[in-house]
């Protein structure tokens, strides 16, 4: 059985956890998120989304119920600004070395780095790619098998 590599896993939503173009979670998402729900490890999202349309999506593509805590711009000052990281540490009781930020944007970057966190830099369709390297996140994928690599052992 895999273990978890950190208790906290958070997710930006659009690009990230959710196609903008379909509006439906990426091809193999839902069983990474049941997979790391079922090892313990504790959920959230941060996105510069409202609130009410955070909750609506997550709703909407079935994983809501995973989700401890969703932090909207609503409840925080928009990434890069670590302010979503701090709230999600605060919530989910964990320290940044037990926390990875997953997203697709140098926001995201700026966002965990700010906060002390790791990151781990999504690019499911190969726009920017060459950008996204050129920041040395400190994980890059193109597949939910690398992510899930990054995320379990």
């Amino acid at each position: 059985m895999s273990k978890a590599n950190y208790s906290v896993v958070v997710f930006d939503v659009s690009g990230t956890l959710i196609n903008e173009v379909s509006g439906t979670l990426y091809p193999g998402m839902k069983e990474l998120i049941e997979e790391l729900y079922a090892l313990d490890v504790q959920l959230a999202v941060a996105t510069n989304l409202g609130g009410e349309s955070t909750v609506k999506v997550l709703r909407d593509v079935g994983i809501n119920y995973y989700i401890s805590t969703i932090c909207h711009a609503g409840r925080a000052a928009f990434k890069p600004d670590p302010e979503m990281l701090h709230i999600a540490m605060d919530e989910c009781a964990a320290s940044p070395q037990e926390m990875i930020m997953v997203g697709d944007s140098l926001g995201d970057l700026k966002c965990a780095r700010a906060a002390g966190v790791v990151c781990c830099l999504v690019n499911w369709h190969g726009a920017f790619y060459d950008e996204i390297l050129a920041q040395k996140p400190s994980y890059a994928v193109t597949n939910i098998a690398e992510l899930r690599q990054v995320l379990l052992r």
